[in-house]
């Protein structure tokens, strides 16, 4: 097995952590929107 392996799947993880934080705040920032459209 390489060397840079274990440094792959560190950075593979973070990037999915990032990815799962930027769609939640992107649901939130959507959520806010449709409430002042509906007021």
């Amino acid at each position: 097995m390489p060397p840079i392996s274990p440094l792959f799947l560190l950075f593979f993880s973070l990037w999915l952590l990032l990815a799962c934080f930027l769609s939640l705040r992107y649901r939130v920032e959507k959520e806010k929107v449709r409430k002042r459209a509906h007021v």
